[in-house]
Order: structure tokens, then C-alpha cells, then sequence
């Protein structure tokens, strides 16, 4: 989950955690794990309020078996 005035930067910020996330989780590189959010994660806005901007990052479970 990330927070910034700029929802690209917000967005970058939490898809970056999730990377961060799934290469600890499932000792994948930075590569393995990029080209695994591409087809799992989902990104969601999750506030948009004075403006700050907040998304985060979604893995489903069982997306990666």
C-alpha cells in the first residue's frame, strides 16, 4: 500500500513493495517476479482524499503455485 500526492508515483511505489514482497515470498528475481505480477497482481486505488492518492497492490490467492 502507497500514498502520494501523484497517483503514478503511489502506484510505482506499491507495484515496487509487491516486487519486493513476492522475490522474498518466493525467492524469485527481480525478473521472475516482475513478469509474474504482470499476469497476477492487481493494482487498486485506495483513497483519494485531500489530495493524497493511495493504491495498493493485490495478490489473489493461489495466483502463484
Amino acid at each position: 500500500m502507497a500514498f502520494n500526492k501523484d497517483l503514478d508515483e503511489a502506484m510505482w511505489v506499491a507495484l515496487n513493495d509487491m516486487l519486493d514482497w513476492m522475490m522474498e515470498l518466493y525467492h524469485f528475481t527481480r525478473s521472475e517476479a516482475s513478469a509474474w505480477a504482470s499476469l497476477t497482481v492487481q493494482l487498486r486505488i485506495t483513497q483519494i482524499v485531500n489530495g493524497n492518492k493511495g493504491v495498493h497492490a493485490f495478490l489473489p490467492n493461489q495466483a502463484i503455485v
